[in-house]
């Protein structure tokens, strides 16, 4: 159970620093999601 633990806190707390492009391009995908399906959740939260 240690062991999985540890491997978990690794992924997460030690993940690499992401490059500028790599940055820009995830950045860009979440504003098209945003765009394409924000209203969505909006509309599921309001209801």
């Amino acid at each position: 159970m240690v062991k999985k633990l540890v491997k978990l806190l690794d992924r997460y707390l030690l993940e690499p620093v992401r490059t500028r492009r790599r940055r820009a391009r995830l950045r860009k995908i979440v504003e098209q999601a945003h765009r394409e399906y924000g209203d969505v959740f909006k509309r599921l939260g309001d209801s």
